[in-house]
């Protein structure tokens, strides 16, 4: 590669391609939130099988969701919705209302917040239409960072992570039935887990991939396609891009590039962002 190729190729890198969306304050630690929980179940539990961010819709689009988190132990499906509110939360009539204090005076800041209960019940209601499931799935609410809360919705909910790993394992264990739930299995499967891209701290996007932008070229011909991958971490040269590709056997391969986007659907627009301005890519996979 010449000298006046690369130098035309890192010009291009810096200067033109669109950068990943910035990430409000809220949105960036839901997502941190998720990120920790998914993973202390997985390691409190590592028979069962989760997706994160699975999103949900109709056929006709008149109707769509997206919950946190889905977890299968044996046929039982469990529904997640995560939420990180610091501060007081207390349920009254006309939603979840926050209380902070405030950093620079003795007042308090509050905020009115939908139910998440109502919330998971609707996206659970849409994932059954869309995947003909007629088995129980139980909605669960889980609260981090909160100072204290108060809640008189008879729904199913926890502050404290232990706990609500306890209460999946236990939920197991007392459960008797005379079949098999083979309908919250297909539905697990089925469900779609969008795919998470990051730039640093602030810059962070959840949507589908297009799988033609997760072909990579091996050694010995070999090629690897989106259901080989687990996540990939991009290192930034001036003229080209090294990926790791950690893949879901355990195994890496790196993988070099020069200028190349990344095609995704979000929100049911299609646009690409270019690879130079990513730093990672977490796959939408079973974990």
């Amino acid at each position: 590669m010449s000298i006046f190729h690369k130098l035309k190729v890192g010009l291009e890198r810096f200067f033109t391609g669109d950068c990943l969306p910035t990430a409000t304050e809220a949105k960036r630690y839901g997502n941190e939130a998720e990120f920790r929980l998914s993973d202390f179940l997985k390691k409190r539990i590592p028979d069962c099988m989760l997706k994160r961010n699975v999103v949900v819709s109709l056929p006709d689009g008149n109707a769509h969701a997206e919950i946190d988190c889905l977890v299968l132990l044996d046929d039982k499906l469990f529904a997640i919705e995560i939420k990180h509110w610091k501060g007081a939360v207390v349920e009254r009539d006309d939603g979840f209302h926050k209380y902070k204090y405030k950093n620079d005076a003795d007042g308090v800041w509050e905020s009115v917040n939908k139910s998440p209960f109502q919330q998971v019940k609707r996206a659970v209601s849409i994932l059954k239409k869309q995947t003909h499931n007629r088995d129980w799935i139980q909605t669960v609410v889980y609260i981090e960072g909160a100072s204290s809360v108060q809640i008189s919705d008879d729904g199913v909910w926890f502050d404290d992570a232990g706990k609500l790993a306890d209460y999946i394992i236990s939920y197991k264990d007392s459960f008797c039935a005379n079949r098999r739930l083979n309908g919250n299995i297909r539905c697990f499967y089925s469900a779609v887990s969008y795919d998470f891209i990051y730039s640093g701290t602030y810059r962070q996007q959840h949507c589908i991939i297009d799988n033609d932008s997760l072909r990579f070229a091996i050694a010995d011909n070999a090629c690897l396609a989106r259901r080989d991958i687990r996540k990939i971490d991009v290192e930034h040269h001036f003229s080209y891009d090294k990926l790791y590709i950690r893949l879901v056997n355990g195994n890496t391969e790196t993988v070099m590039m020069e200028n190349e986007k990344i095609y995704v659907t979000e929100n049911n627009f299609y646009r690409a962002y270019s690879l130079c301005k990513t730093d990672g890519i977490v796959l939408g996979s079973i974990l």
